[in-house]
């Protein structure tokens, strides 16, 4: 399956002003946050990513080898995350030296297709990702993946 994603390198200008800066990170932080998860809705549909193309190796391989066991069983999963997702990013966007965590809330509506073709439908629950993005806002060097805790 094609990625809709696009790998591009921007440049900020050195006499950029602050706002767009801001701007232009952000822009980065959003593109890799939706890569992720597109990438993660593939991997537990069952099929290839090349996640180490931008995510850490330690990473990359923990997040294979924890689907491994699920998908050998057959099983797959039809991916929702839902229509829409609440981003929150924790970092100083102006600062190139120190890592950027992105937080992804979202509603995982997912379908369990057995090896039979048989669907099951999972409760509704709220997830929620967080990413650890080199000072770049290019690669995620780690990730968790926990629902959100009823309040």
């Amino acid at each position: 399956m094609p990625s809709l994603f696009r790998r591009r390198t921007v440049e900020v200008r050195p006499n950029a002003s602050d706002d767009d800066m801001r701007e232009q990170r952000l822009d980065d932080i959003k593109k890799l946050a939706e890569r992720f998860t597109y990438d993660l809705g593939l991997l537990i549909a069952g099929h290839p990513v090349e996640l180490e193309t931008y995510v850490a190796p330690g990473p990359a391989q923990r997040l294979v080898a924890s689907l491994e066991p699920f998908l050998a069983s057959g099983d797959a999963m039809r991916p929702n995350f839902g229509e829409y997702g609440e981003l929150r990013v924790e970092g100083d966007l102006l600062n190139t030296h120190d890592p950027v965590r992105a937080h992804i809330e979202f509603d995982d509506q997912s379908v369990r297709e057995t090896a039979n073709g048989e669907l099951i439908p999972i409760p509704r629950r709220r997830m929620l990702l967080t990413l650890v993005l080199d000072p770049s806002c290019r690669s995620v060097q780690e990730y968790d993946l926990r629902p959100v805790a009823e309040a």
